[in-house]
């Protein structure tokens, strides 16, 4: 199977159309094939289905099937406002050693 790459990046990026992919290519589209719509697609071993939701950023892409999305972004909203939480304790002055309770691991290990 071929890699998932784009190309014209700076135009995409110019648009301001989101496209992910594992690589960038400087060679053409092929055009041997009409393609389909709605159906499934395998991508780096997962299966895409028409209905999955797709969330991506610079960081990754995440595919959820369409019977988990709710159960998942209840899990996200309330993960969003828990480093919320954490955000403005650390705005008001907190550390993070306190606020993950590493000061209560003890001692870092000096690995020289």
């Amino acid at each position: 199977m071929r890699a998932i790459e784009v190309r014209d990046t700076y135009r995409l990026r110019e648009l301001g159309f989101p496209a992910f992919s594992a690589s960038v290519s400087i060679l053409g589209t092929g055009k041997s094939c009409p393609g389909r719509v709605g159906s499934p697609v395998q991508l780096r071993g997962h299966r895409v289905a028409r209905g999955n939701l797709i969330v991506a950023d610079a960081d990754g892409i995440a595919v959820l099937p369409a019977a988990e999305t709710r159960r998942v972004r209840g899990a996200a909203r309330a993960r969003a406002a828990k480093e919320d939480q954490y955000l403005a304790r650390l705005r008001d002055g907190a550390l993070t050693l306190d606020l993950y309770g590493f000061r209560e691991l003890g001692q870092p290990e000096d690995h020289r």
